[in-house]
């Protein structure tokens, strides 16, 4: 048995341009973590420095002490106010202009963070994960931040998941971004997961990612036996992905007929 930690975040001012992004901690340069509590309380801390270092030149600073972080971490339970700057008093409550909390919910640990009054919203879950050695997998993907109203973000991948994280890396490396001259605003990146095999071969996403490769495969070489040259197709959304594939290979299949 493995254990990962997976760090899941939330970002954004309004549904239209919120966004999501997935990365993982790591001990000793890998992903495997043997020691989480230790891996964990050292990621806090360090976001906790990092909200010290840029609030550093506001006024009317509010701010927790390392110790307040490791009580609430000893008890994996409760919240504590990191930091919050300019603190006004609304109606019998604090605001503050922009601030971070740390704690703890059903879910487990997380970061919450409100900037700019509010109209900026950021949160992190820290998710531990087990997974059985021979069903872990590393999947390279690419994945579109934002792309439209309520869709935080949709990730793809053009290649089979890696069982090891060098191979995994060399994945990330020959992804080729993709830009869209109607839509340049659509920014994607690189992302990295790590899944149980088991249970991402059942998904609706692995089954339109895997028939989007084979049939990109099947155009390619239909392409290459024809000797032509095509332009093979692409759509952000998997399930247009195939559709235009298929299309294609559809396409060239009666040119022949015919």
């Amino acid at each position: 048995m493995k254990t990962f930690i997976q760090i899941a975040s939330y970002s954004g001012q309004s549904c239209d341009d919120s966004y999501s992004s997935t990365n993982y901690l790591q001990e000793n340069g890998r992903f495997e973590i043997e020691h989480p509590d230790e891996v964990i309380a050292k990621y806090v801390l360090d976001q906790y420095h990092r909200a010290l270092d840029y609030s550093r030149d506001c006024k009317n600073i509010e701010k927790a002490t390392e110790k307040d972080i490791m009580a609430v971490l000893k008890a994996k339970k409760g919240q504590v106010l990191m930091v919050g700057t300019d603190p006004e008093i609304w109606e019998g409550s604090k605001y503050y202009d922009c601030a971070d909390w740390f704690g703890y919910d059903d879910k487990g640990p997380y970061f919450k963070g409100s900037y700019a009054g509010g109209q900026f919203t950021d949160h992190k879950y820290i998710n531990i994960m087990h997974i059985e050695d021979s069903s872990v997998r590393y999947l390279a993907a690419e994945t579109f931040r934002s792309p439209g109203k309520y869709v935080p973000a949709v990730s793809r991948f053009y290649d089979l998941p890696a069982k090891t994280q060098e191979e995994a890396k060399l994945l990330l490396d020959k992804i080729e971004l993709h830009k869209f001259d109607e839509a340049p605003w659509l920014e994607s990146v690189k992302e990295l997961y790590i899944q149980d095999v088991d249970k991402l071969t059942s998904t609706i996403f692995w089954a339109e990612n895997v028939t989007a490769i084979r049939l990109t495969e099947e155009l390619t070489n239909l392409a290459k036996n024809r000797q032509v040259n095509i332009e093979i197709p692409f759509a952000m959304y998997a399930s247009d992905h195939c559709r235009h594939l298929q299309n294609k290979i559809n396409e060239l299949l009666r040119s022949k007929a015919s």
